[in-house]
Protein backbone atom coordinates (compact mmCIF):
# COMPACT_ATOMS: atom_id res chain seq x y z
CA UNK A 1 0.00 0.00 0.00
CA UNK A 2 3.00 2.69 0.80
CA UNK A 3 3.74 2.33 -3.34
CA UNK A 4 0.69 3.19 -4.64
CA UNK A 5 0.27 6.23 -2.42
CA UNK A 6 3.39 7.48 -2.99
CA UNK A 7 3.05 7.34 -6.65
CA UNK A 8 -0.24 8.85 -6.29
CA UNK A 9 1.24 11.71 -4.09
CA UNK A 10 4.40 12.53 -6.75
CA UNK A 11 1.72 12.49 -9.54
CA UNK A 12 -0.37 15.29 -7.66
CA UNK A 13 2.66 17.20 -6.56
CA UNK A 14 3.46 16.98 -10.46
CA UNK A 15 0.04 17.72 -11.34
CA UNK A 16 0.34 21.26 -9.19
CA UNK A 17 3.44 22.48 -9.88
CA UNK A 18 2.52 22.39 -13.83
CA UNK A 19 0.57 25.87 -13.27
CA UNK A 20 3.82 27.64 -11.55
CA UNK A 21 5.74 26.39 -14.24
CA UNK A 22 3.74 27.56 -17.41
CA UNK A 23 3.33 30.79 -15.51
CA UNK A 24 7.19 30.95 -15.57
CA UNK A 25 7.23 30.97 -19.11
CA UNK A 26 6.95 34.32 -20.78
CA UNK A 27 3.43 35.50 -22.10
CA UNK A 28 2.95 35.16 -25.73
CA UNK A 29 6.35 33.01 -25.96
CA UNK A 30 4.70 31.00 -28.93
CA UNK A 31 4.23 34.36 -30.77
CA UNK A 32 6.60 36.12 -32.63
CA UNK A 33 7.06 39.66 -31.72
CA UNK A 34 7.18 42.13 -34.52
CA UNK A 35 10.68 43.66 -35.43
CA UNK A 36 11.22 46.92 -33.68
CA UNK A 37 11.33 49.58 -36.24
CA UNK A 38 14.71 51.24 -37.10
CA UNK A 39 15.99 54.57 -35.18
CA UNK A 40 15.38 57.55 -36.69
CA UNK A 41 18.42 60.02 -37.74
CA UNK A 42 17.82 63.42 -38.02
CA UNK A 43 19.95 63.54 -40.19
CA UNK A 44 18.27 61.57 -42.88
CA UNK A 45 15.30 62.67 -42.09
CA UNK A 46 16.75 66.53 -44.22
CA UNK A 47 15.64 66.20 -47.97
CA UNK A 48 18.42 68.81 -49.25
CA UNK A 49 21.30 69.97 -46.92
CA UNK A 50 22.97 72.08 -49.20
CA UNK A 51 22.70 71.10 -52.82
CA UNK A 52 22.27 67.93 -53.66
CA UNK A 53 18.78 66.18 -52.60
CA UNK A 54 18.48 62.72 -51.37
CA UNK A 55 15.94 60.16 -52.78
CA UNK A 56 14.46 58.93 -49.65
CA UNK A 57 12.87 61.95 -49.03
CA UNK A 58 10.93 62.89 -45.67
CA UNK A 59 9.04 60.05 -43.69
CA UNK A 60 5.72 60.20 -43.52
CA UNK A 61 3.72 62.62 -41.50
CA UNK A 62 6.78 64.61 -40.72
CA UNK A 63 8.02 67.61 -41.07
CA UNK A 64 11.23 70.20 -40.93
CA UNK A 65 12.40 73.58 -41.71
CA UNK A 66 15.87 75.20 -41.56
CA UNK A 67 18.03 77.82 -42.24
CA UNK A 68 21.38 78.58 -43.75
CA UNK A 69 23.80 82.08 -43.77
CA UNK A 70 26.98 82.54 -45.67
CA UNK A 71 29.24 84.46 -47.33
CA UNK A 72 30.30 83.77 -51.27
CA UNK A 73 33.30 85.67 -52.65
CA UNK A 74 34.64 86.62 -56.50
CA UNK A 75 34.14 88.59 -59.10
CA UNK A 76 30.78 88.93 -60.57
CA UNK A 77 31.42 91.54 -63.31
CA UNK A 78 33.35 90.81 -66.22
CA UNK A 79 34.61 94.95 -66.77
CA UNK A 80 36.10 94.96 -63.00
CA UNK A 81 39.25 95.93 -62.50
CA UNK A 82 41.90 92.71 -62.90
CA UNK A 83 42.21 91.32 -59.31
CA UNK A 84 38.76 93.22 -57.69
CA UNK A 85 36.67 90.70 -55.86
CA UNK A 86 33.19 91.01 -53.90
CA UNK A 87 31.66 89.61 -51.18
CA UNK A 88 28.44 88.99 -50.54
CA UNK A 89 25.67 87.43 -47.57
CA UNK A 90 24.27 84.07 -48.87
CA UNK A 91 20.89 83.26 -47.03
CA UNK A 92 18.26 80.69 -47.21
CA UNK A 93 15.32 79.64 -46.10
CA UNK A 94 13.78 75.71 -45.96
CA UNK A 95 10.54 74.33 -45.09
CA UNK A 96 9.28 70.51 -45.97
CA UNK A 97 6.85 68.18 -44.89
CA UNK A 98 5.28 64.90 -46.31
CA UNK A 99 1.45 63.96 -46.27
CA UNK A 100 1.77 60.26 -47.45
CA UNK A 101 4.76 57.79 -47.89
CA UNK A 102 7.06 58.04 -50.97
CA UNK A 103 6.09 62.02 -51.00
CA UNK A 104 8.01 65.51 -50.34
CA UNK A 105 6.68 68.83 -50.38
CA UNK A 106 9.37 71.95 -50.65
CA UNK A 107 9.62 75.51 -50.14
CA UNK A 108 12.38 77.43 -50.46
CA UNK A 109 14.02 81.04 -50.67
CA UNK A 110 17.71 80.73 -51.78
CA UNK A 111 20.12 82.76 -52.46
CA UNK A 112 23.89 81.24 -52.89
CA UNK A 113 25.20 83.21 -55.72
CA UNK A 114 25.23 86.98 -57.11
CA UNK A 115 21.81 87.17 -58.12
CA UNK A 116 18.64 88.03 -55.89
CA UNK A 117 16.94 85.76 -53.72
CA UNK A 118 15.15 82.70 -55.52
CA UNK A 119 11.66 81.28 -54.07
CA UNK A 120 10.56 77.83 -55.24
CA UNK A 121 8.34 74.77 -54.89
CA UNK A 122 9.64 71.16 -55.69
CA UNK A 123 7.16 68.12 -55.70
CA UNK A 124 9.53 64.99 -55.05
CA UNK A 125 8.47 61.05 -55.63
CA UNK A 126 10.31 57.97 -54.36
CA UNK A 127 10.08 55.52 -57.05
CA UNK A 128 12.02 52.67 -56.02
CA UNK A 129 14.06 51.47 -52.65
CA UNK A 130 13.24 52.55 -49.27
CA UNK A 131 15.66 53.15 -45.77
CA UNK A 132 15.14 50.19 -45.22
CA UNK A 133 16.66 48.90 -48.45
CA UNK A 134 19.62 50.88 -48.04
CA UNK A 135 19.33 53.03 -51.97
CA UNK A 136 16.32 54.82 -53.47
CA UNK A 137 15.58 56.41 -56.69
CA UNK A 138 13.05 59.25 -57.54
CA UNK A 139 12.15 62.13 -59.30
CA UNK A 140 11.55 65.66 -58.56
CA UNK A 141 9.89 68.54 -60.31
CA UNK A 142 10.73 72.64 -58.73
CA UNK A 143 9.87 75.58 -60.45
CA UNK A 144 11.90 78.67 -59.25
CA UNK A 145 10.97 82.05 -59.97
CA UNK A 146 13.63 84.56 -61.10
CA UNK A 147 13.40 86.67 -57.47
CA UNK A 148 10.16 87.57 -55.87
CA UNK A 149 9.41 90.60 -58.57
CA UNK A 150 9.63 88.11 -61.28
CA UNK A 151 6.45 85.41 -61.69
CA UNK A 152 7.78 83.97 -65.02
CA UNK A 153 10.47 81.99 -63.95
CA UNK A 154 12.74 78.53 -64.68
CA UNK A 155 10.86 74.79 -64.61
CA UNK A 156 12.86 71.75 -63.44
CA UNK A 157 13.38 68.25 -63.79
CA UNK A 158 15.19 66.02 -61.79
CA UNK A 159 16.49 62.69 -61.39
CA UNK A 160 17.38 61.62 -57.22
CA UNK A 161 19.38 58.37 -56.69
CA UNK A 162 20.00 57.98 -52.69
CA UNK A 163 22.66 55.21 -51.11
CA UNK A 164 22.73 54.60 -47.22
CA UNK A 165 24.70 51.53 -45.58
CA UNK A 166 27.37 50.72 -43.55
CA UNK A 167 27.57 54.52 -42.01
CA UNK A 168 27.81 55.67 -45.90
CA UNK A 169 25.76 58.41 -47.42
CA UNK A 170 25.67 59.23 -51.26
CA UNK A 171 23.23 61.39 -52.72
CA UNK A 172 23.56 62.09 -57.23
CA UNK A 173 21.25 64.21 -59.03
CA UNK A 174 20.72 64.95 -63.01
CA UNK A 175 18.97 68.65 -63.48
CA UNK A 176 17.58 69.56 -66.52
CA UNK A 177 15.96 73.28 -66.12
CA UNK A 178 14.68 75.68 -68.71
CA UNK A 179 13.70 79.23 -68.89
CA UNK A 180 9.69 79.81 -68.93
CA UNK A 181 9.71 82.62 -71.21
CA UNK A 182 13.85 83.00 -72.27
CA UNK A 183 16.12 80.77 -74.76
CA UNK A 184 17.68 79.73 -71.55
CA UNK A 185 18.87 76.35 -70.44
CA UNK A 186 21.40 74.28 -68.20
CA UNK A 187 21.77 71.41 -66.83
CA UNK A 188 23.16 69.98 -63.60
CA UNK A 189 25.11 67.71 -61.49
CA UNK A 190 25.03 67.31 -57.72
CA UNK A 191 26.74 65.02 -55.48
CA UNK A 192 26.92 64.53 -52.30
CA UNK A 193 29.10 61.78 -50.10
CA UNK A 194 29.18 60.99 -46.10
CA UNK A 195 30.92 58.95 -43.94
CA UNK A 196 29.46 58.46 -39.96
CA UNK A 197 32.25 59.27 -37.56
CA UNK A 198 29.94 59.06 -35.17
CA UNK A 199 26.52 59.15 -33.84
CA UNK A 200 26.08 62.87 -34.08
CA UNK A 201 28.49 63.78 -36.64
CA UNK A 202 28.86 62.85 -40.59
CA UNK A 203 31.55 64.13 -42.70
CA UNK A 204 31.81 64.69 -46.19
CA UNK A 205 31.28 66.95 -48.90
CA UNK A 206 28.96 68.75 -51.29
CA UNK A 207 29.29 70.15 -54.65
CA UNK A 208 26.93 71.35 -57.93
CA UNK A 209 27.88 71.55 -60.91
CA UNK A 210 26.05 73.27 -63.97
CA UNK A 211 26.26 73.31 -67.61
CA UNK A 212 24.82 75.94 -70.09
CA UNK A 213 23.32 73.54 -73.13
CA UNK A 214 20.82 76.50 -74.71
CA UNK A 215 21.45 79.17 -76.78
CA UNK A 216 20.97 81.88 -74.05
CA UNK A 217 22.67 83.84 -71.88
CA UNK A 218 26.72 82.77 -70.68
CA UNK A 219 27.14 82.23 -67.45
CA UNK A 220 29.38 85.23 -65.46
CA UNK A 221 32.66 85.62 -67.40
CA UNK A 222 31.62 83.86 -70.97
CA UNK A 223 31.44 80.68 -69.39
CA UNK A 224 29.30 77.58 -70.13
CA UNK A 225 30.17 75.40 -66.81
CA UNK A 226 30.56 76.42 -63.36
CA UNK A 227 30.49 74.47 -59.98
CA UNK A 228 30.63 74.93 -56.44
CA UNK A 229 31.52 72.83 -53.92
CA UNK A 230 33.62 71.82 -51.09
CA UNK A 231 34.40 69.79 -47.07
CA UNK A 232 30.49 69.30 -45.20
CA UNK A 233 30.54 68.29 -41.70
CA UNK A 234 26.94 67.56 -40.19
CA UNK A 235 25.73 67.72 -36.58
CA UNK A 236 22.28 65.78 -35.35
CA UNK A 237 21.13 65.62 -32.01
CA UNK A 238 17.48 64.54 -31.15
CA UNK A 239 15.22 66.36 -33.56
CA UNK A 240 18.57 69.26 -34.33
CA UNK A 241 20.65 69.59 -37.15
CA UNK A 242 23.92 71.98 -38.05
CA UNK A 243 26.38 71.78 -41.15
CA UNK A 244 28.88 73.38 -42.41
CA UNK A 245 30.02 73.57 -45.93
CA UNK A 246 32.39 75.62 -47.72
CA UNK A 247 34.97 75.53 -50.81
CA UNK A 248 36.27 76.84 -53.88
CA UNK A 249 33.36 78.48 -56.39
CA UNK A 250 33.01 79.56 -59.54
CA UNK A 251 29.51 80.53 -59.53
CA UNK A 252 29.18 84.09 -60.62
CA UNK A 253 32.84 84.60 -61.04
CA UNK A 254 34.28 86.36 -64.11
CA UNK A 255 37.99 85.11 -63.59
CA UNK A 256 39.66 82.97 -61.65
CA UNK A 257 38.08 81.17 -58.59
CA UNK A 258 35.97 82.61 -55.76
CA UNK A 259 34.95 81.00 -52.57
CA UNK A 260 31.85 80.44 -50.35
CA UNK A 261 30.94 79.18 -46.72
CA UNK A 262 27.62 78.40 -45.29
CA UNK A 263 26.61 77.14 -41.52
CA UNK A 264 22.83 75.61 -41.62
CA UNK A 265 20.91 74.83 -38.58
CA UNK A 266 17.29 73.13 -38.73
CA UNK A 267 14.98 70.95 -36.34
CA UNK A 268 12.58 67.94 -37.58
CA UNK A 269 9.33 66.91 -36.14
CA UNK A 270 8.90 63.01 -36.26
Amino acid sequence: MRRPLLLASSLGLALSASPVIASAAPPGSDVVAPAPAPPTDVRDEVPVMGYAQNAFGASRMTAGASGYVGVLHGQPNPDGAAGAGKTLPQGGAHMWGSPVDRLTLQLDVDRRDFSAPTPSATVAVRILGSRAAGWAIGAAATYRAEGFANVVGEVEGSVLASFSRYRLHADLNGVFGAAIKEPEMDSEVKLRLGYDVTSWMRIGADSRFRMRVGNGKFLAGGRTVDGVGGPEVVFGYSHFFAAITGGPSTVGVARGFGWSATTTVGGVVF
